[in-house]
């Protein structure tokens, strides 16, 4: 794939700026075919700026909008829609997280006070190869706590193996939450 990077130097600042230009581009992965849409990735001191990057097949999507800077008003979308997780593996491969994923997470001011808003859907879920099911997860600004609410119910069956709420508190970065369980299998952690 041909790439487009054009580097340039803010002489006020004193700092080197970068854009890459992605053209689209299709290409087979595990035989389907996939779309890449033409998307712009800006880079300079304190900011990364993703313009449309977004991969396309039939009706499965995965896309980044937006920037993670300084400036606490620019927002970072990551989308997905009909995303596979297969065997994905997160602290140090202790954990290895499978299923299908839907939904948004938006991110902002990673720099000094993060918040994260989302709301996803999981099908099939899976920690270490232990079924937890069917789910979601999801996260608001609640501006009177100034926290990050979130809750996350997972249900298999019947039963409800994993749920979980409570609020990050972004004043002091503290975590106050309350996980409950139902038949869930420890030996997955």
């Amino acid at each position: 794939m041909d790439l487009l990077a054009i580097f340039d130097r803010d002489e006020s600042a004193n700092t080197l700026k970068s854009r890459i230009e992605i053209p689209s581009r299709e290409f087979i992965h595990d035989h389907d075919p996939w779309y890449l849409a033409p998307a712009v990735i800006s880079i300079d001191s304190t900011t990364i700026r993703f313009k449309h990057l977004e991969l396309t097949s039939h009706d499965r999507l995965i896309g980044l909008d937006g920037a993670i800077s300084k400036n606490p008003e620019d927002t970072l979308l990551f989308r997905a829609k009909n995303i596979q997780m297969n065997g994905i593996r997160i602290l140090n491969n202790k954990l290895s997280l499978s299923g299908l994923v839907d939904g948004n997470v938006k991110l902002s001011d990673l720099y000094t006070n993060p918040m994260i808003i989302s709301a996803l859907d999981f099908q099939n879920f899976t920690i270490n190869d232990e079924p937890l099911g069917n789910g979601s997860f999801t996260s608001v600004w609640d501006p009177m706590d100034e926290a990050i609410h979130f809750e996350t119910e997972m249900r298999y069956g019947n039963l409800r193996p994993i749920s979980a709420e409570g609020k990050l508190s972004t004043t002091n970065r503290e975590i106050d939450f309350e996980i409950e369980t139902e038949k869930l299998r420890l030996k997955m952690f």
